[in-house]
């Protein structure tokens, strides 16, 4: 069992789920090639802080998506997770940021020689996720007043369905398995497909395109849920900015 599961509780089924040691983050810490990091920022604080420095930061195809959004809110997300992924790249695998020339799959998820990464945002934060093996993260605001059960029989096979329904908390449990399989079908590049039934969530360990997959869930508050996906047997370490 990897390490990192020492801060979570050992299995989904039990709903008494551990929070996180969030360390607190410091740009003069050491970051190790063989340890995985996850860190949730918080976009408001940190979109502050590099809203003028970003412009000299990320690419000119990064520039150009960042402009395409409506939303002020969904361009602050975008820029707050790419901008601190090439710090963070930069600081962990001494590279300077013009050498950060993000490569894609067929899937169109983004990949640098070497380097995994996962970025995943909801409401007031980002989480990236970094590693030198597959890793998908997710991050849901939980919002109790969604009426799950209209999706519920499309997304979830008849055990997870169960699962949900045999819980007081149908929320948290419901959240528990979308996170969890978001973060599956990031790590492997898929996205959301047809075949959501089929993969079940309900254990630690998932195959998937031919890999092992250990999958972890945690809270981020009362308000957030996540999920991390990853084929590594590293340390993990959780960051918060």
């Amino acid at each position: 069992m990897p390490k990192h599961i020492k801060y979570l509780c050992p299995t989904v089924n039990n709903m008494d789920l551990q929070q996180i040691n969030w360390i607190a983050y410091a740009d003069d810490m050491v970051l190790n090639t063989d340890t995985d990091y996850v860190f949730k920022i918080n976009v408001e604080k940190y979109y502050n802080l590099v809203e003028e420095e970003y412009l000299n930061l990320l690419s000119a195809d990064e520039l150009v998506k960042a402009n395409r959004f409506i939303q002020l809110a969904d361009k602050q997300r975008f820029v707050t997770g790419r901008h601190f992924l090439r710090h963070i790249i930069a600081r962990k695998f001494d590279k300077f940021n013009a050498e950060i020339l993000f490569k894609y799959t067929e899937f169109n998820k983004p990949y640098l020689d070497g380097i995994e990464f996962n970025i995943a945002h909801s409401g007031n934060y980002v989480l990236v996720a970094i590693s030198n093996s597959l890793i998908g993260a997710d991050i849901e605001f939980m919002n109790n007043s969604f009426d799950h059960t209209d999706i519920m029989y499309e997304i979830f096979n008849t055990n997870e369905v169960a699962y949900i329904n045999n819980a007081q908390t149908e929320a948290l449990n419901f959240y528990t398995l979308w996170t969890r399989k978001e973060a599956l079908l990031k790590a492997t590049g898929e996205g959301l497909t047809d075949d959501l039934k089929i993969i079940d969530c309900l254990g630690d360990v998932v195959e998937r395109s031919q890999a092992q997959y250990t999958l972890i869930s945690f809270r981020i508050n009362d308000d957030y849920m996540a999920a991390l996906a990853s084929t590594a047997n590293n340390n993990l370490l959780f960051f918060k900015l």
